[in-house]
């Protein structure tokens, strides 16, 4: 299993068992132009 399919494994699973509106980060470096 590569790094991108256990990051995508793992958020999947948060994503089915966390209902509140968060903001679902990766781990990769990423820019937020505001």
């Amino acid at each position: 299993m590569k790094h991108r399919e256990i990051r995508a494994a793992v958020l999947s699973a948060l994503k089915e068992n966390i209902s509140e509106r968060v903001s679902w980060f990766d781990g990769r470096p990423v820019f937020i132009d505001e």
